[in-house]
């Protein structure tokens, strides 16, 4: 079972408590975004769904609390 929380995910990535209020700014292009630590486990949830291996241990269920 792996359990992580939001908050602390936040916190270690140095991210502030409150996101910026949303503009219309547009996104300058160039060089890619990194990605933000809740961006990294939803992407790891999706890659988890999709495999089938069997060294690889199957993702049950995700859930929030």
């Amino acid at each position: 079972m792996k359990v992580l929380s939001k908050r602390r995910l936040m916190r270690q990535a140095g991210f502030p408590r409150r996101p910026p209020p949303r503009g219309a700014k547009a996104v300058p292009e160039g060089p890619p975004q990194l990605k933000g630590p809740l961006e990294r486990v939803y992407q790891e949830i999706a890659i988890l769904k999709k495999l089938d291996h069997s060294n690889v241990v199957k993702l049950v269920e995700v859930g929030t609390f």
